[in-house]
């Protein structure tokens, strides 16, 4: 049953309306509240009666938020962010790259700018196109032991050599 007060207000499964459109749910946590569908009634835009939220798709228990990529047939992204004047902030793809400050992420995770990492550096403005680290890093073991510390079973572990490739200038540690 709907209901239409004397201010305009609609209420759908409520008879006290507190918005110019008000739905009440069925009491469930699975019951659907408000759904928009396609031609095919596949779900576009979809809210639970506890809440949860599908972009679409109809979300699952359990989480908050679900959003389903469009793939081939609809968008390449799964969820896709852009400030005032369209600067992409965030681009989620269909195969699950993450881009930040990037449209078209590389690799699972691709950041354009600076970067850092760190509770104690998070409000730290990083170098250009550069990365700050706090604590450890380790790169080929899971327990580094030092500020910096790479391992390798194969060849060198470090090597520092010029940028012009056409020359030997480097050296191996």
């Amino acid at each position: 049953h709907f209901i239409v007060t004397g201010v305009g207000n609609v209420g759908v499964g409520s008879s006290t309306p507190f918005a110019k459109l008000a739905v009440k749910g069925d009491g469930t946590s699975t019951g659907v509240n408000f759904q928009t569908t396609n031609s095919s009634n596949s779900p576009l835009f979809s809210i639970l009666d506890n809440g949860n939220v599908g972009v679409g798709m109809t979300p699952s228990s359990g989480y908050r938020f679900s959003v389903k990529g469009g793939g081939s047939t609809n968008a390449s992204y799964a969820a896709y962010i852009t400030n005032s004047t369209d600067v992409t902030l965030f681009a989620l793809d269909d195969s699950g790259n993450l881009g930040i400050g990037e449209l078209a992420p590389g690799s699972r995770l691709s950041v354009s700018g600076g970067a850092t990492i760190g509770a104690g550096y998070d409000t730290l403005v990083a170098p250009t196109n550069g990365l700050i680290t706090q604590g450890l890093v380790g790169i080929g073991t899971t327990t580094p032991r030092w500020a910096l510390q790479i391992a390798s079973s194969t060849g060198p572990q470090l090597t520092l050599s010029d940028s012009n490739s056409v020359t030997n200038n480097h050296f191996s540690f």
